[in-house]
């Protein structure tokens, strides 16, 4: 039989086209010839992500992206070999400017894990102990940035800029002046999106005030403090005055979790009220955002996703709130072509209209703590948009308690009824409460899988969403994938794939459940380090001891620690 390396250049070009990055990188080690290396450039050098700072390696890092890139004259390297030909994305990272020592993450475990450190997740940051990267490393991470702008912005297909106000504001303005440069902007044809986090609102004017002319715009806050600052109208009127510069803007999301005064709310509402061309909105505020300028989206007619999250304030108001503001002009206007909705915290009549107004609904993410909306959710919506639902999640409490796929309270079983569903969340943990207040955890997933499996033939993810601060939880959760067995022909040929995050609030063992992988160094030394901890599982297929039966188990392939809601990954 001919060997892989042997079969013609058009096959070797079809396979390629079904590996992800992680798999055609794997066929480059493995199959180093021309051949291999030629059909595989394009899937593993598609993305180029300059970063500046952000590490303890990062000096070392952009070393060696340099030398990839560059010549020995210290210009790019054009030939038709060149990393640089095979680029269509582009993404600038300059958010954390700053180099992360052995020390600093030694000395932050040791005052989570002792208690001495207790902020929320969305409000650390490296910057507190962190040092500024020296000008020697800034000045060849702008050289090697300039120099790659220039060569690959006319074949970009997209470009992405996540920056923040820890970046020095000379700096910030250099790098801008670079991407909103005229010469740029004539032969963009990428689509562009700016990402910009802000720690301290009063710096909004002049930070945003370069910006302009981005397709996605991305505003998110998140403070070095315990608490974070109230943004004004001044700062407000910056984003809005931003939003007005962006024409043809086609996403935007504020993010922002703190106290807003309405009046502030009214300012960013006049703007985003006439963004005909609007096909994404996220809001992620607080419960005040609604004042006297009330939204009117009638021109938003392109609009297709929609997300909104006003805070845990939201779990205790009813319908009259002014918030549902939003969701009544939705309803009034007849928008019908939204195909994804996220709400946090509420289900609401007129969300309901919303979503039976629907013609496509293929992404639903709900986060309920009613009892009779999960019973409206299952009986009303679920057959309204069963034809067309690719990805379903719902978490939150019954009546205060945890619940699951076999919870009778809350029968989902409707959802089997989605045979185009590939992604699905679902609590999985039941506990039953003696009068003692004493419970014994009831871990449902292996009956999940099954009913999933047998019922969704297109089903290839589930999530089992951010499991707590509870070690006897999240240890059955991976003692029961350990010990899934099954003989069923239902798991024949699928690709399933479980994924687990596991929070790491507090001192509680977490290490004891996510190790697997041993790292350098004391692994209780990083417990709490990381916000949380991602463990992917993958369905193996194996011959029965004995026999040619099959067997088919789950097996743990990879463990990521994530912070900042990005991916930490080993050196």
């Amino acid at each position: 039989m001919a060997s892989f390396n042997k079969l013609p250049f058009e096959l070797h070009h079809n396979i390629v086209q079904y590996l992800d990055n992680d798999s055609a990188k794997s066929l480059r080690l493995a199959y180093p010839t021309p051949k291999i290396i030629a059909t595989t450039g394009a899937t593993v050098f598609k993305t180029l992500v300059l970063r500046l700072g952000n590490h303890k390696n990062s000096r070392t890092k952009l070393d060696n992206l340099r030398s990839c890139l560059l010549t020995e004259n210290n210009e790019i390297d054009l030939s038709t070999n060149g990393t640089l030909t095979h680029v269509r994305t582009l993404v600038v990272d300059t958010r954390y400017p700053f180099v992360v020592t052995d020390e600093f993450t030694w000395t932050r475990s040791k005052w989570r894990t002792s208690g001495h450190l207790n902020m929320p997740s969305n409000s650390r940051c490296l910057a507190d102990c962190a040092e500024i990267v020296p000008d020697e490393e800034l000045n060849s991470f702008l050289d090697l940035f300039t120099k790659v702008l220039s060569t690959i912005s006319g074949r970009l297909k997209s470009l992405r800029w996540q920056t923040s106000d820890l970046l020095p504001f000379p700096v910030y303005d250099q790098i801008a002046k670079l991407l909103f440069s005229p010469m740029v902007l004539i032969q963009k044809k990428y689509e562009f999106t700016v990402s910009h986090t802000f720690a301290a609102p009063y710096a909004l004017t002049q930070y945003l005030k370069p910006l302009s002319s981005c397709d996605r715009l991305e505003i998110i806050g998140a403070s070095t403090k315990s608490t974070e600052e109230e943004i004004d109208r001044i700062d407000m009127a910056a984003v809005a005055e931003l939003i007005s510069r962006c024409h043809g803007l086609k996403s935007f999301n504020y993010t922002y979790q703190t106290w807003v005064d309405a009046d502030c709310f009214d300012i960013l509402w006049g703007a985003i009220n006439n963004l005909e061309t609007l096909e994404e909105l996220q809001l992620h505020t607080s419960e005040n955002m609604i004042g006297s300028v009330k939204p009117n989206l009638s021109k938003l007619k392109r609009l297709k996703k929609i997300s909104f999250d006003c805070s845990e304030y939201l779990y205790y108001i009813l319908d009259g709130h002014p918030v549902y503001a939003v969701f009544d002009s939705l309803v009034t206007t007849g928008i019908d072509g939204i195909t994804k909705l996220s709400v946090g915290g509420v289900y609401t009549d007129n969300i309901q209209k919303l979503l039976l107004q629907q013609k496509a609904i293929t992404d639903l993410n709900l986060h309920i703590s009613s009892k009779a909306d999960i019973l409206r959710i299952f009986a009303l919506i679920i057959p309204a948009v069963a034809g067309t639902l690719r990805c379903f999640r719902i978490s939150g409490a019954v009546e205060g308690q945890p619940w699951g796929w076999s919870d009778k309270r809350t029968d989902g079983r409707g959802l089997l009824k989605c045979k185009k569903l590939q992604e699905i969340e679902f609590p999985f943990i039941e506990r039953n409460f003696l009068l003692t207040g004493e419970g014994t955890v009831i871990n449902s997933l292996p009956t999940l899988i099954n009913d999933f499996v047998r019922s969704c033939p297109e089903l290839i993810r589930i999530h089992t969403g951010s499991i707590a601060a509870d070690y006897n939880v999240a240890s059955s959760l991976i003692n029961v994938l350990t010990d899934f067995r099954s003989m069923d022909e239902i798991f024949k040929g699928r690709d399933i794939e479980i994924m687990l995050r596991q929070r790491t609030e507090g001192e509680w063992g977490s290490s004891r459940c996510r190790t697997r992988f041993p790292r350098s160094g004391n692994e209780e030394d990083l417990v709490g380090v990381f916000d949380y901890y991602i463990h992917r599982w993958r369905l193996r297929e194996e011959t029965a001891d004995g026999g040619e039966e099959k067997v088919y188990r789950f097996e743990r392939i990879e463990d990521k620690c994530w912070m900042r809601n990005e991916c930490w990954e080993d050196d």
